[in-house]
Protein backbone atom coordinates (compact mmCIF):
# COMPACT_ATOMS: atom_id res chain seq x y z
CA UNK A 1 0.00 0.00 0.00
CA UNK A 2 1.32 3.36 -0.96
CA UNK A 3 1.47 6.02 1.76
CA UNK A 4 0.91 9.45 0.35
CA UNK A 5 3.36 12.16 1.44
CA UNK A 6 0.58 14.40 2.75
CA UNK A 7 -0.57 11.64 5.11
CA UNK A 8 2.92 11.36 6.55
CA UNK A 9 3.09 15.12 7.09
CA UNK A 10 -0.32 15.11 8.82
CA UNK A 11 0.74 12.37 11.20
CA UNK A 12 3.94 14.17 12.12
CA UNK A 13 2.03 17.40 12.77
CA UNK A 14 -0.43 15.58 14.99
CA UNK A 15 2.38 14.20 17.14
CA UNK A 16 4.03 17.62 17.34
CA UNK A 17 0.77 19.26 18.34
CA UNK A 18 0.24 16.77 21.16
CA UNK A 19 3.50 17.89 22.72
CA UNK A 20 2.89 21.58 22.05
CA UNK A 21 -0.59 21.80 23.57
CA UNK A 22 -0.37 22.63 27.33
CA UNK A 23 -1.69 20.08 29.78
CA UNK A 24 -4.34 22.56 30.97
CA UNK A 25 -6.05 22.16 27.56
CA UNK A 26 -7.05 18.66 28.53
CA UNK A 27 -9.71 17.91 31.09
CA UNK A 28 -8.17 17.56 34.52
CA UNK A 29 -9.85 16.45 37.69
CA UNK A 30 -10.05 19.23 40.26
CA UNK A 31 -10.08 18.71 44.02
CA UNK A 32 -10.68 21.17 46.83
CA UNK A 33 -8.86 21.79 50.11
CA UNK A 34 -9.76 24.24 52.85
CA UNK A 35 -7.25 26.91 53.82
CA UNK A 36 -6.15 26.01 57.32
CA UNK A 37 -5.83 28.60 60.07
CA UNK A 38 -2.38 29.34 61.50
CA UNK A 39 -0.77 28.12 58.28
CA UNK A 40 2.91 29.04 58.03
CA UNK A 41 3.16 32.50 56.54
CA UNK A 42 4.92 33.31 53.29
CA UNK A 43 7.49 36.08 53.30
CA UNK A 44 7.72 36.19 49.49
CA UNK A 45 4.38 36.93 47.86
CA UNK A 46 4.26 37.65 44.15
CA UNK A 47 2.92 41.16 43.52
CA UNK A 48 0.72 39.97 40.66
CA UNK A 49 -0.72 37.25 42.87
CA UNK A 50 -1.50 39.85 45.56
CA UNK A 51 -3.19 42.12 43.03
CA UNK A 52 -5.36 39.29 41.69
CA UNK A 53 -6.46 38.16 45.15
CA UNK A 54 -7.20 41.67 46.41
CA UNK A 55 -9.14 42.48 43.25
CA UNK A 56 -11.22 39.36 43.97
CA UNK A 57 -11.85 40.51 47.53
CA UNK A 58 -12.84 43.97 46.35
CA UNK A 59 -15.46 42.53 44.01
CA UNK A 60 -16.42 39.75 46.48
CA UNK A 61 -15.70 37.22 43.74
CA UNK A 62 -17.01 33.71 44.25
CA UNK A 63 -13.87 32.26 42.65
CA UNK A 64 -10.45 33.79 41.99
CA UNK A 65 -8.56 32.21 39.05
CA UNK A 66 -4.89 31.67 39.97
CA UNK A 67 -4.04 28.91 37.48
CA UNK A 68 -1.49 31.07 35.65
CA UNK A 69 0.75 31.33 38.72
CA UNK A 70 1.64 27.61 38.69
CA UNK A 71 1.67 27.46 42.50
CA UNK A 72 1.27 24.42 44.72
CA UNK A 73 -1.56 24.24 47.24
CA UNK A 74 0.93 24.75 50.07
CA UNK A 75 2.35 27.86 48.43
CA UNK A 76 -1.14 29.31 47.90
CA UNK A 77 -2.17 28.57 51.47
CA UNK A 78 0.89 30.37 52.85
CA UNK A 79 0.53 33.35 50.52
CA UNK A 80 -3.23 33.70 50.96
CA UNK A 81 -3.14 33.50 54.74
CA UNK A 82 -0.28 36.01 54.81
CA UNK A 83 -2.30 38.41 52.67
CA UNK A 84 -5.21 38.16 55.10
CA UNK A 85 -2.91 39.05 57.98
CA UNK A 86 -1.36 41.91 56.00
CA UNK A 87 -4.75 43.40 55.12
CA UNK A 88 -7.07 43.36 58.16
CA UNK A 89 -9.17 46.04 56.44
CA UNK A 90 -10.71 43.16 54.47
CA UNK A 91 -12.48 42.09 57.64
CA UNK A 92 -15.32 40.53 55.67
CA UNK A 93 -13.12 37.79 54.17
CA UNK A 94 -13.52 34.59 56.16
CA UNK A 95 -10.52 32.49 57.16
CA UNK A 96 -12.46 29.40 56.10
CA UNK A 97 -11.89 29.79 52.36
CA UNK A 98 -10.77 26.94 50.08
CA UNK A 99 -8.48 26.14 47.14
CA UNK A 100 -9.24 24.22 43.96
CA UNK A 101 -6.30 22.28 42.54
CA UNK A 102 -5.54 19.76 39.82
CA UNK A 103 -5.39 16.29 41.30
CA UNK A 104 -2.76 15.04 38.85
CA UNK A 105 -0.27 17.88 39.31
CA UNK A 106 -1.15 19.41 42.66
CA UNK A 107 -1.13 22.85 41.03
CA UNK A 108 -3.71 25.27 42.43
CA UNK A 109 -6.27 26.50 39.91
CA UNK A 110 -8.51 28.81 41.94
CA UNK A 111 -9.23 30.26 45.36
CA UNK A 112 -12.84 30.06 46.53
CA UNK A 113 -13.21 32.84 49.14
CA UNK A 114 -15.80 32.76 51.87
CA UNK A 115 -17.30 36.00 53.15
CA UNK A 116 -18.78 36.93 56.51
CA UNK A 117 -21.29 39.38 55.02
CA UNK A 118 -23.30 39.50 51.82
CA UNK A 119 -22.73 42.11 49.10
CA UNK A 120 -25.88 43.93 50.14
CA UNK A 121 -24.78 44.02 53.79
CA UNK A 122 -21.20 45.10 53.14
CA UNK A 123 -21.63 48.88 52.54
CA UNK A 124 -23.28 49.36 55.95
CA UNK A 125 -20.70 47.15 57.67
CA UNK A 126 -17.85 49.09 56.05
CA UNK A 127 -19.38 52.36 57.24
CA UNK A 128 -19.56 50.99 60.80
CA UNK A 129 -15.99 49.78 60.57
CA UNK A 130 -14.59 53.05 59.24
CA UNK A 131 -16.43 54.99 61.95
CA UNK A 132 -15.00 52.68 64.63
CA UNK A 133 -11.49 53.11 63.24
CA UNK A 134 -11.85 56.90 63.31
CA UNK A 135 -13.10 56.75 66.91
CA UNK A 136 -10.15 54.58 67.97
CA UNK A 137 -7.62 56.95 66.44
CA UNK A 138 -8.96 59.82 68.57
CA UNK A 139 -7.01 58.43 71.52
CA UNK A 140 -3.73 59.60 69.96
CA UNK A 141 -2.47 63.02 68.96
CA UNK A 142 0.39 64.42 66.92
CA UNK A 143 2.37 65.38 70.03
CA UNK A 144 2.75 61.76 71.07
CA UNK A 145 5.88 59.75 70.37
CA UNK A 146 5.46 56.49 68.46
CA UNK A 147 5.88 54.61 71.75
CA UNK A 148 3.10 56.74 73.28
CA UNK A 149 0.85 55.94 70.32
CA UNK A 150 1.56 52.23 70.60
CA UNK A 151 0.70 52.35 74.31
CA UNK A 152 -2.46 54.42 73.79
CA UNK A 153 -3.85 52.07 71.12
CA UNK A 154 -2.91 49.04 73.27
CA UNK A 155 -4.96 50.39 76.17
CA UNK A 156 -7.82 51.63 73.98
CA UNK A 157 -8.36 48.16 72.53
CA UNK A 158 -8.02 46.58 75.97
CA UNK A 159 -10.64 49.03 77.26
CA UNK A 160 -13.28 48.39 74.59
CA UNK A 161 -12.85 44.70 73.81
CA UNK A 162 -14.18 41.57 75.48
CA UNK A 163 -12.71 38.18 74.68
CA UNK A 164 -15.27 36.05 72.89
CA UNK A 165 -17.21 34.30 75.70
CA UNK A 166 -17.53 31.00 73.80
CA UNK A 167 -13.82 30.86 72.99
CA UNK A 168 -13.03 31.77 76.61
CA UNK A 169 -14.54 28.51 77.80
CA UNK A 170 -11.49 26.68 76.47
CA UNK A 171 -13.42 23.67 75.19
CA UNK A 172 -15.75 24.67 72.38
CA UNK A 173 -16.86 23.99 68.82
CA UNK A 174 -15.28 26.61 66.57
CA UNK A 175 -18.46 26.70 64.49
CA UNK A 176 -20.27 28.13 67.51
CA UNK A 177 -18.11 31.28 67.52
CA UNK A 178 -19.35 34.32 65.62
CA UNK A 179 -17.11 34.69 62.56
CA UNK A 180 -16.67 38.41 63.23
CA UNK A 181 -14.74 37.52 66.40
CA UNK A 182 -11.80 36.54 64.19
CA UNK A 183 -11.67 39.98 62.58
CA UNK A 184 -10.81 43.61 63.32
CA UNK A 185 -14.53 44.30 62.81
CA UNK A 186 -15.37 42.11 65.79
CA UNK A 187 -12.88 43.95 67.98
CA UNK A 188 -13.59 47.54 66.93
CA UNK A 189 -17.31 47.44 66.09
CA UNK A 190 -18.84 44.63 68.14
CA UNK A 191 -16.13 44.84 70.83
CA UNK A 192 -15.95 41.06 71.02
CA UNK A 193 -13.08 39.09 69.48
CA UNK A 194 -10.44 36.40 69.90
CA UNK A 195 -6.66 36.81 69.59
CA UNK A 196 -6.84 37.06 65.78
CA UNK A 197 -9.36 39.90 65.93
CA UNK A 198 -7.40 41.77 68.60
CA UNK A 199 -4.16 41.43 66.63
CA UNK A 200 -5.80 42.44 63.34
CA UNK A 201 -7.29 45.55 64.94
CA UNK A 202 -4.00 46.58 66.54
CA UNK A 203 -2.02 46.08 63.32
CA UNK A 204 -4.60 48.02 61.32
CA UNK A 205 -4.62 51.02 63.68
CA UNK A 206 -0.85 51.20 64.04
CA UNK A 207 -0.32 51.06 60.28
CA UNK A 208 -2.93 53.80 59.84
CA UNK A 209 -0.69 55.88 62.12
CA UNK A 210 2.30 55.16 59.89
CA UNK A 211 3.86 52.71 62.36
CA UNK A 212 4.76 49.31 60.92
CA UNK A 213 3.02 46.47 62.71
CA UNK A 214 2.26 42.89 61.65
CA UNK A 215 0.33 39.92 62.95
CA UNK A 216 2.43 36.90 63.84
CA UNK A 217 0.95 33.43 64.31
CA UNK A 218 1.91 30.35 66.27
CA UNK A 219 0.53 27.02 65.12
CA UNK A 220 2.05 25.50 68.25
CA UNK A 221 0.02 27.78 70.51
CA UNK A 222 -2.99 28.28 68.18
CA UNK A 223 -2.44 31.95 68.97
CA UNK A 224 -1.87 35.31 67.30
CA UNK A 225 -0.20 38.50 68.50
CA UNK A 226 1.70 41.47 67.05
CA UNK A 227 5.23 42.54 66.19
CA UNK A 228 5.69 46.30 65.98
CA UNK A 229 8.60 48.33 64.61
CA UNK A 230 9.56 51.42 66.63
CA UNK A 231 12.59 53.52 65.78
CA UNK A 232 13.99 50.73 63.63
CA UNK A 233 13.65 47.98 66.25
CA UNK A 234 11.06 45.21 66.52
CA UNK A 235 9.07 44.24 69.62
CA UNK A 236 6.39 41.71 70.55
CA UNK A 237 3.00 42.90 71.84
CA UNK A 238 0.33 40.44 73.02
CA UNK A 239 -2.92 42.26 73.71
CA UNK A 240 -4.80 39.05 74.47
CA UNK A 241 -2.55 38.04 77.33
CA UNK A 242 -2.45 41.61 78.66
CA UNK A 243 -6.25 41.79 78.90
CA UNK A 244 -7.89 40.07 81.86
CA UNK A 245 -11.52 39.32 82.64
CA UNK A 246 -13.85 38.14 85.36
CA UNK A 247 -16.68 35.63 85.21
CA UNK A 248 -20.27 36.79 85.28
CA UNK A 249 -21.97 33.46 85.97
CA UNK A 250 -20.23 31.27 83.36
CA UNK A 251 -19.36 34.04 80.90
CA UNK A 252 -15.92 35.65 80.91
CA UNK A 253 -16.37 39.42 80.76
CA UNK A 254 -13.85 42.26 80.53
CA UNK A 255 -13.06 44.33 83.61
CA UNK A 256 -13.55 48.05 83.07
CA UNK A 257 -10.22 49.93 82.85
CA UNK A 258 -8.22 46.83 83.72
CA UNK A 259 -5.16 46.46 81.53
CA UNK A 260 -1.88 44.74 82.19
CA UNK A 261 1.27 45.75 80.33
CA UNK A 262 3.26 42.56 80.88
CA UNK A 263 3.40 41.71 77.17
CA UNK A 264 4.05 45.20 75.80
CA UNK A 265 7.31 45.70 73.85
CA UNK A 266 9.08 42.42 74.54
CA UNK A 267 12.13 40.85 72.93
CA UNK A 268 12.23 37.31 71.54
CA UNK A 269 13.87 35.97 74.70
CA UNK A 270 11.48 37.86 77.00
CA UNK A 271 8.34 36.55 75.33
CA UNK A 272 9.78 33.02 75.24
CA UNK A 273 10.32 33.22 78.99
CA UNK A 274 6.64 34.11 79.36
CA UNK A 275 5.49 31.01 77.47
CA UNK A 276 5.32 31.98 73.79
CA UNK A 277 6.76 29.74 71.09
CA UNK A 278 6.56 28.75 67.45
CA UNK A 279 5.70 32.11 65.87
CA UNK A 280 6.03 32.38 62.10
CA UNK A 281 7.68 35.80 61.70
CA UNK A 282 11.37 35.87 60.79
CA UNK A 283 11.81 39.31 62.36
CA UNK A 284 14.20 39.58 65.30
CA UNK A 285 12.75 41.40 68.32
CA UNK A 286 15.05 43.34 70.64
CA UNK A 287 14.84 44.36 74.29
CA UNK A 288 13.30 47.79 74.82
CA UNK A 289 15.96 50.01 76.37
CA UNK A 290 13.77 53.00 77.22
CA UNK A 291 11.90 53.64 80.45
CA UNK A 292 9.19 51.00 80.86
CA UNK A 293 7.10 53.21 83.13
CA UNK A 294 4.02 51.13 82.25
CA UNK A 295 5.43 47.76 83.34
CA UNK A 296 3.80 47.50 86.81
CA UNK A 297 0.57 49.30 85.91
CA UNK A 298 -2.63 47.24 86.08
CA UNK A 299 -5.09 49.91 85.04
CA UNK A 300 -5.87 51.90 81.92
CA UNK A 301 -3.15 54.45 81.05
CA UNK A 302 -4.78 57.89 80.68
CA UNK A 303 -3.27 60.56 78.42
CA UNK A 304 -4.27 64.20 78.91
CA UNK A 305 -2.62 67.43 77.70
CA UNK A 306 0.72 65.78 76.99
CA UNK A 307 0.86 63.84 80.28
CA UNK A 308 0.27 60.23 81.20
CA UNK A 309 -1.74 59.47 84.36
CA UNK A 310 -1.57 56.03 85.91
CA UNK A 311 -1.52 54.17 89.22
CA UNK A 312 1.64 52.45 90.44
CA UNK A 313 1.48 49.26 92.49
CA UNK A 314 2.13 51.26 95.67
CA UNK A 315 -1.02 53.33 95.09
CA UNK A 316 0.64 56.52 93.88
CA UNK A 317 -1.22 58.26 91.05
CA UNK A 318 1.51 59.54 88.76
CA UNK A 319 1.51 62.45 86.34
CA UNK A 320 4.27 61.79 83.83
CA UNK A 321 5.24 64.64 81.53
CA UNK A 322 6.64 64.23 78.03
CA UNK A 323 10.21 64.86 79.21
CA UNK A 324 9.91 61.96 81.68
CA UNK A 325 9.40 64.09 84.79
CA UNK A 326 7.04 62.38 87.22
CA UNK A 327 4.89 63.90 89.96
CA UNK A 328 2.71 62.18 92.54
CA UNK A 329 -0.75 63.79 92.39
CA UNK A 330 -2.43 61.54 94.95
CA UNK A 331 -1.66 58.47 97.06
CA UNK A 332 -4.44 55.92 97.42
CA UNK A 333 -4.52 54.38 100.91
CA UNK A 334 -4.87 50.68 101.62
CA UNK A 335 -8.31 49.43 102.63
CA UNK A 336 -10.11 46.25 103.60
CA UNK A 337 -12.90 44.24 102.07
CA UNK A 338 -15.05 41.38 103.28
CA UNK A 339 -15.88 38.01 101.84
CA UNK A 340 -18.21 35.55 103.59
CA UNK A 341 -15.28 33.69 105.19
CA UNK A 342 -13.05 36.58 106.30
CA UNK A 343 -11.89 40.19 106.03
CA UNK A 344 -9.03 40.84 103.63
CA UNK A 345 -6.61 43.65 102.89
CA UNK A 346 -7.39 45.67 99.78
CA UNK A 347 -4.27 46.89 97.99
CA UNK A 348 -4.13 50.14 95.98
CA UNK A 349 -2.89 48.25 92.92
CA UNK A 350 -6.48 46.97 92.61
CA UNK A 351 -7.69 50.53 91.97
CA UNK A 352 -8.94 51.57 88.53
CA UNK A 353 -8.40 54.96 86.91
CA UNK A 354 -10.45 56.96 84.38
CA UNK A 355 -9.90 60.52 83.14
CA UNK A 356 -12.68 62.84 81.99
CA UNK A 357 -12.77 66.62 81.51
CA UNK A 358 -9.79 67.34 83.75
CA UNK A 359 -10.86 65.00 86.55
CA UNK A 360 -9.41 61.63 87.51
CA UNK A 361 -11.85 59.03 88.83
CA UNK A 362 -10.40 56.15 90.83
CA UNK A 363 -11.55 53.49 93.27
CA UNK A 364 -10.95 52.14 96.73
CA UNK A 365 -12.60 48.95 97.96
CA UNK A 366 -16.11 50.49 98.04
CA UNK A 367 -15.71 54.12 96.98
CA UNK A 368 -15.27 56.07 93.77
CA UNK A 369 -13.24 59.23 94.24
CA UNK A 370 -12.93 62.21 91.92
CA UNK A 371 -9.65 64.16 91.83
CA UNK A 372 -9.62 67.67 90.36
CA UNK A 373 -6.32 67.99 88.48
CA UNK A 374 -6.41 71.79 88.71
CA UNK A 375 -7.03 72.14 92.45
CA UNK A 376 -5.83 68.77 93.74
CA UNK A 377 -9.11 68.37 95.66
CA UNK A 378 -10.31 64.77 96.00
CA UNK A 379 -13.96 63.96 96.77
CA UNK A 380 -15.81 60.72 97.25
CA UNK A 381 -18.61 60.79 94.70
CA UNK A 382 -20.03 57.30 95.22
CA UNK A 383 -20.04 54.67 97.95
CA UNK A 384 -21.17 51.18 96.98
CA UNK A 385 -23.68 49.52 99.27
CA UNK A 386 -22.65 45.88 98.81
CA UNK A 387 -21.48 43.86 101.82
CA UNK A 388 -18.92 41.53 100.27
CA UNK A 389 -16.20 42.05 97.72
CA UNK A 390 -14.79 45.23 96.22
CA UNK A 391 -14.97 47.47 93.17
CA UNK A 392 -12.78 45.83 90.54
CA UNK A 393 -13.58 47.85 87.42
CA UNK A 394 -14.44 51.46 86.58
CA UNK A 395 -15.37 53.11 83.31
CA UNK A 396 -17.58 55.56 81.46
CA UNK A 397 -20.22 53.65 79.51
CA UNK A 398 -22.86 55.48 77.47
CA UNK A 399 -22.08 58.69 79.31
CA UNK A 400 -22.45 57.19 82.79
CA UNK A 401 -19.83 56.21 85.32
CA UNK A 402 -20.20 52.47 85.92
CA UNK A 403 -18.30 49.88 87.90
CA UNK A 404 -17.71 46.15 88.16
CA UNK A 405 -18.08 44.40 91.51
CA UNK A 406 -15.89 41.44 92.44
CA UNK A 407 -17.92 39.13 94.69
CA UNK A 408 -15.40 36.30 95.13
CA UNK A 409 -14.75 32.92 93.50
CA UNK A 410 -13.63 34.68 90.29
CA UNK A 411 -17.16 36.04 89.88
CA UNK A 412 -18.21 39.61 89.13
CA UNK A 413 -21.29 41.73 88.74
CA UNK A 414 -20.62 43.96 85.78
CA UNK A 415 -21.58 47.44 84.56
CA UNK A 416 -23.33 48.50 87.75
CA UNK A 417 -24.78 51.99 87.71
CA UNK A 418 -23.57 54.82 89.90
CA UNK A 419 -26.16 57.20 88.46
CA UNK A 420 -23.30 59.66 88.01
CA UNK A 421 -23.53 61.46 84.68
CA UNK A 422 -22.45 65.01 85.61
CA UNK A 423 -19.28 65.03 83.53
CA UNK A 424 -19.84 68.36 81.83
CA UNK A 425 -20.97 70.17 84.96
CA UNK A 426 -19.42 69.42 88.34
CA UNK A 427 -21.90 71.51 90.36
CA UNK A 428 -23.34 69.64 93.32
CA UNK A 429 -27.10 69.10 93.18
CA UNK A 430 -27.66 68.20 96.83
CA UNK A 431 -28.70 64.59 96.17
CA UNK A 432 -26.61 63.47 99.11
CA UNK A 433 -28.07 59.96 99.40
CA UNK A 434 -28.01 59.55 95.61
CA UNK A 435 -31.61 58.32 95.31
CA UNK A 436 -32.46 60.62 92.40
CA UNK A 437 -34.34 63.26 94.42
CA UNK A 438 -33.33 66.18 96.63
CA UNK A 439 -35.42 66.44 99.81
CA UNK A 440 -35.30 66.45 103.61
CA UNK A 441 -33.72 63.00 103.67
CA UNK A 442 -30.62 64.50 102.11
CA UNK A 443 -30.43 67.18 104.84
CA UNK A 444 -30.72 64.51 107.54
CA UNK A 445 -28.11 62.31 105.87
CA UNK A 446 -25.70 65.21 105.56
CA UNK A 447 -26.11 66.10 109.24
CA UNK A 448 -25.40 62.47 110.21
CA UNK A 449 -22.28 62.59 108.07
CA UNK A 450 -20.99 65.72 109.83
CA UNK A 451 -21.33 64.12 113.28
CA UNK A 452 -19.76 60.89 111.97
CA UNK A 453 -22.87 58.73 112.28
CA UNK A 454 -22.52 57.65 108.66
CA UNK A 455 -20.09 57.89 105.77
CA UNK A 456 -22.72 56.86 103.24
CA UNK A 457 -23.00 60.13 101.32
CA UNK A 458 -22.15 61.25 97.81
CA UNK A 459 -19.49 63.84 98.61
CA UNK A 460 -19.61 65.32 95.11
CA UNK A 461 -23.30 66.16 95.69
CA UNK A 462 -22.71 67.41 99.24
CA UNK A 463 -20.21 70.24 98.67
CA UNK A 464 -22.83 72.73 97.52
CA UNK A 465 -20.60 75.83 97.65
CA UNK A 466 -17.79 73.90 95.92
CA UNK A 467 -15.12 75.04 98.36
CA UNK A 468 -13.59 71.59 98.76
CA UNK A 469 -15.10 71.14 102.24
CA UNK A 470 -18.30 69.61 103.54
CA UNK A 471 -19.60 71.46 106.60
CA UNK A 472 -22.60 73.30 108.06
CA UNK A 473 -22.49 75.86 105.25
CA UNK A 474 -23.49 73.08 102.88
CA UNK A 475 -26.33 72.00 105.20
CA UNK A 476 -27.70 75.57 105.21
CA UNK A 477 -27.44 75.82 101.41
CA UNK A 478 -29.19 72.47 101.00
CA UNK A 479 -32.05 73.50 103.33
CA UNK A 480 -32.40 76.76 101.44
CA UNK A 481 -32.60 75.02 98.11
CA UNK A 482 -35.37 72.73 99.45
CA UNK A 483 -37.57 74.99 101.58
CA UNK A 484 -36.37 78.47 100.61
CA UNK A 485 -34.95 79.53 104.03
CA UNK A 486 -31.49 79.37 105.57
Amino acid sequence: MDIKPQHIISAILAVVLIFLVPSSAFAQTESTVEISAYYAASNNIDDDFSDVVIAGWNSMAGKIDISRFDMSVEEVQAAYFSLMNMHPEYFYVNNASSINYYSTTGIASAIVPSYIFTKSELPARKAEFNSAVDEALKCVDDNMTDVDKALAIHDYISYINAYDPIAAKGSYNINDIDLTSFSAYGCLVKNVSVCQGLSDAYALLMNRLGIECIVTLSDTMSHAWNIITLNGKNYHIDLTWDDQGCYNDETLMPILSYSNHTYFLLSDSEIKEKGHSGWDSELTCSSYTGDKFWSDVHTHMNYKNGCWYYIQEDGKIIERQKNGTEKVVYTIPSDTFRLPDNTYKWLPKYSRLVENNGYLYFTTAKKIIRLDLDTGIAKTIYTAKFTYGYIVGLGIVDGELKYDHYIGQQQCEILLSTGYKAFDSQVASGDVDHDGTVNGKDVLQLRKYLVKLTDDVDESESDLNNDGKINLKDVFLLRKSIIGVA
